[in-house]
């Protein structure tokens, strides 16, 4: 019984971690172009 609890939890944690990196990386995204802006508008 605790190997199947285990697996579901692992079955649904595996993707929520996939999707948080994937919101990281988004996120970065948008913080490099907000930068990017900024020297541009500097200049």
């Amino acid at each position: 019984m605790q190997v199947l609890i285990a697996q579901a939890v692992g079955g649904i944690a595996s993707p929520l971690r996939g999707f948080v990196g994937v919101l990281g990386g988004l996120m970065r995204s948008v913080v490099c172009a907000l930068q990017a802006i900024k020297d541009t508008k500097k200049e």
